[in-house]
């Protein structure tokens, strides 16, 4: 399974993180009306999703193995906690790849093969489709709501997953998963035994 690596600058600094589906990670961090639609969904505090707020995200425009993108992950994990927090997003992009490079030279004995190119997404202007935005969080939401209780204790093979929790696709179950991760109700690193 590939996955993308990416980094999230917050009011509390930079975090590396792994998705199965950049699309969600986006919406997440990006768009306010989104993640007011989880959270309305959910039932949470005014106040508890607006720390999501993202300035900017710096993602490898390719996918990587997920053995490496965790190992990435926890690498700018442990190197950023015990530096500054203020860094330019052009430091962050050079550190993201000089990571990656130096994890694939580990698992591979070699520079890695994959386009290391960084590319940044900064938040767009808020537009006129706030509704649509906050529905299709509301929807993604509910359906994440259920996920933990199914699929405790089982390892399931992807399309067996998608088929016992009635998601239209593997895709669509990826996109679950995926808001499932952020909101903290799975773990990224889990995904692998899961749903394998």
């Amino acid at each position: 399974m590939k996955v993308d690596v990416y980094a999230v600058w917050l009011a509390i600094g930079w975090i590396p993180y792994l998705t199965v589906d950049r699309s969600v990670d986006r919406l997440f961090w990006l768009n306010r009306d989104f993640r007011e639609g989880v959270r309305e969904a959910l039932g949470l505090e005014d106040s508890t999703l607006g720390a999501y707020e993202a300035r900017a995200i710096v993602q490898l425009r390719q996918p990587i193995p997920l053995g490496w993108a965790e190992a990435v992950r926890v690498r700018l994990q442990a190197e950023w906690a015990r530096r500054e927090k203020d860094r330019s997003i052009e430091a962050v992009q050079r550190e993201l790849r000089e990571t990656v490079q130096s994890v694939t030279r580990i698992y591979e004995g070699k520079a890695a093969t994959v386009d290391m190119e960084a590319e940044i997404v900064t938040p767009a202007p808020q537009v006129a489709s706030a509704e649509r935005y906050r529905a299709e969080g509301r929807a993604l939401a509910l359906r994440v709501a259920r996920l933990p209780q199914q699929l405790a204790g089982r390892a399931l093979l992807l399309g067996e997953a998608a088929a016992m929790l009635a998601a239209p696709d593997a895709a669509a179950l990826l996109r679950e998963l995926q808001l499932a991760a952020l909101l903290g109700a799975a773990r990224p690193g889990s995904l692998r035994s899961r749903v394998d």
